[in-house]
């Protein structure tokens, strides 16, 4: 799980980034249980909670402030 918490740069990776790709890596094994090729998902082994996120917005970057 490492590799899905770190960016291309190496630096970690933002919450919601690191959740977006735990969800395309379940639904990655969730498919090959259907298909047989394992016969259960292992992700639901590994407890795992999301990072609590602060979404701070920049004012400088708002096209409008208000």
């Amino acid at each position: 799980m490492a590799a899905q918490s770190a960016a291309l740069d190496g630096k970690a990776a933002a919450s919601i980034t690191i959740a977006r790709k735990r969800a395309v890596f379940h639904a990655l094994l969730e498919y090959a249980v259907e298909l047989e090729k394992l016969s259960a998902n292992p992700l639901h082994k590994i407890k795992w909670k999301p990072l609590k996120t602060t979404e701070i917005v920049d004012p400088r970057v708002v096209a409008n402030p208000r």
